[in-house]
């Protein structure tokens, strides 16, 4: 969900005996609700727009670790909190920060105290998904990782991304958790729109060995992989990390889709990309760049390749398709992510939903409606 804090109206400062204390020394104004937020005596307006020559350089950007302050009244208890500023909102004039809980809220300026990162004016800010040049490059995180471990934390990478967009994304379902909820859709598409979108944004590193990366994908895509997974198997995972020497998964996805999980929605980028895979998947020429369909067929994430009709005019069995006998165990498991693609049979009934995690300790709000198993 994200959140919006709403500040309330900050009341007149006091009288003043001497006229001037209460002046901005950018505008000569009456200093009101921007005093002293930066430690000065400028108003919100020079704060904002760079008025006073000396205001720019302390200006919030995109990367800027920042501490929430001046707010009153029912959001008095988020002063003090931590966050990173991760983008700028020209349609609510605020900026979105991210605390280290994972949280996203939209904020006004003078109500965030910077404590490190890039300081510079607010139009030299880059716009969201991209890199403010004191943070890593898009494909650092394989630094210090073995090639294996390399493809196993890129899968892992998306992996978390869809159990992110379905637990702070508003029940976004994609990938296995679309599938297994019955919802339709395709992981292999999916993951597909996954790596082009690495690609476009140089996310895979130098000398990537695609038909190896597929292969692990393959093994590990049928399974979920929550943060606590994460932290479980590579010790820690913050978004933060990255703008400390580290990686996080969470960070390398909001490269890939050029949005936050907490966003409600997909970049124009991702959208876009997604609606061209949709129309030409089969199409084998949109794999040249992500490792070559050959690679993807070979795991059973690529199209079926197209073969003439039999005798009889019936069409050629497939993968997923009824000629198949023997039964797929994942299907029969309730999650195989291979569809229609998959050359094991999905007749039958499906197997039980998995089980919501919420439910399983007690906090799940959506009741009769949550698309997972209450059992």
């Amino acid at each position: 969900m994200l959140v919006r804090l709403r500040p309330t109206e900050t009341a007149s400062p006091p009288s003043s005996s001497n006229p001037s204390a209460n002046s901005c020394s950018g505008c000569g104004g009456s200093a009101r609700a921007g005093s002293n937020v930066f430690g000065t005596d400028r108003c919100t307006k020079c704060t904002g727009t760079g008025q006073n020559p000396q205001a720019q350089s302390l200006n919030v950007s995109i990367g800027c670790q920042v501490e929430l302050h001046g707010l009153e009244g029912a959001h008095a208890d988020k002063n003090g909190l931590r966050a990173q500023v991760v983008s700028w909102d020209s349609d609510k004039n605020k900026w979105q920060v991210t605390t280290p809980a994972g949280r996203s809220v939209l904020i006004s300026e003078p109500f965030l105290r910077i404590t490190a990162g890039p300081q510079v004016a607010r139009g030299q800010a880059q716009a969201p998904g991209t890199i403010p040049s004191s943070l890593p490059e898009p494909s650092a995180w394989a630094n210090g990782l073995s090639p294996s471990m390399q493809r196993e934390w890129l899968v892992d990478c998306y992996r978390m991304r869809v159990d992110d967009d379905y637990a702070w994304g508003g029940g976004n379902l994609r990938g296995l958790y679309n599938v297994t909820a019955g919802g339709g859709g395709s992981v292999a598409q999916d993951f597909f729109l996954f790596c082009k979108l690495a690609v476009r944004k140089a996310v895979i590193p130098p000398n990537w060995d695609w038909a190896a990366f597929l292969v692990t994908a393959e093994d590990l895509l049928r399974y979920a992989f929550e943060k606590e997974d994460a932290q479980e198997k590579y010790g820690s995972e913050n978004v933060f990390n990255a703008a400390m020497g580290g990686r996080s998964l969470r960070y390398t996805a909001e490269m890939v889709y050029g949005s936050s999980c907490m966003a409600m929605e997909e970049s124009d980028a991702a959208q876009e990309l997604e609606d061209t895979i949709e129309r030409s998947f089969n199409n084998e020429r949109v794999f040249d760049d992500v490792g070559g369909v050959v690679a993807w067929r070979a795991v059973g994430l690529g199209p079926r390749e197209r073969v003439g009709r039999q005798k009889g005019g019936g069409k050629a069995s497939g993968k997923g398709s009824k000629g198949a006998l023997t039964p797929c165990r994942f299907w029969q498991a309730g999650y195989c992510t291979k569809g229609e693609q998959c050359r094991f049979s999905h007749a039958g009934p499906k197997g039980q939903l998995p089980v919501c995690r919420y439910w399983q300790v007690g906090t799940c709000t959506k009741g009769a409606s949550c698309q997972f198993g209450h059992v």
